[in-house]
């Protein structure tokens, strides 16, 4: 599989998730779903970035920031990120109450299209997504799955 991007892109893999590990992907046409987030385009604050699971790959095809920032969101921010699969052990529900405690801002998820992943920063990576500032915030990176279209739409948000 390969990764189309715009020329000077700097794409971070954050997980990968096996979509047979859960019945929640069914329907989604691919093996894996990729989370992948754009950190040195977020100097802004305005990571505003769209990718598509593609049968060869995945294909951004939104970038808010044409150019990284070498210096965000910190300096000696790593070129790769850890590896992080990520593997469903159970589905739960859970109601509008539960889903908007573990959010610092309010998303949007009511679609039965879209499942929402989120990651939050946290010390179990081994590496700081965003620099003791961003993680003190709270920032989280929120990926906005398509069952139907394979397509991702990635943003942050922070308290």
């Amino acid at each position: 599989e390969g990764l189309k991007k715009p020329k000077d892109a700097v794409i971070h893999s954050v997980a990968t998730i096996d979509t047979e590990s859960s019945p929640i992907f069914e329907g989604f046409d691919h093996p894996f779903v990729h989370l992948l987030y754009a950190f040195r385009h977020d100097a802004s604050g305005m990571s505003d970035m769209q990718y598509a699971h593609r049968k060869k790959g995945v294909k951004i095809t939104k970038l808010r920031e044409k150019h990284p920032d070498p210096y965000w969101p910190y300096e000696e921010f790593p070129d790769i990120l850890p590896k992080l699969p990520l593997e469903c052990f159970e589905n739960i529900e859970v109601d509008d109450d539960a889903i908007e405690m573990l959010l610092s801002q309010y998303v949007g998820h009511e679609d039965p299209d879209k499942i929402i992943a989120v990651v939050p920063p946290s010390s179990a990576y081994g590496v700081s997504l965003w620099g003791d500032m961003g993680d003190d915030e709270g920032v989280q990176c929120i990926f906005e799955i398509s069952i139907k279209s394979g397509k991702v739409k990635t943003y942050n948000i922070c308290s």
